[in-house]
């Protein structure tokens, strides 16, 4: 089900946005032998990567204005 959002987030994306410097979501079957790839980025330090086989997924995220985040700390 992942896999299909991806997909047509990043579709979508391509519809309403067709000029890629713009586009912030990718979409990668067959990224390595096995899996694919979905990646969003925004631009503004906030982005997620998602790498998916047929039986797991790993989810790698950062949001910048999170509490953990090395970044969130003016000093």
């Amino acid at each position: 089900m992942v896999r299909e959002i991806a997909r047509r987030m990043t579709l979508l994306e391509f519809l309403v946005v067709p000029d890629s410097e713009y586009l912030l979501c990718t979409f990668t079957p067959g990224w390595r032998l096995g899996r694919d790839l979905a990646t969003r980025d925004n631009g503004g330090g906030d982005d997620y990567a998602i790498a998916l086989s047929e039986s797991a997924g790993l989810i790698r995220c950062f949001y910048h204005e999170s509490r953990v985040s090395p970044y969130g700390n003016d000093e």
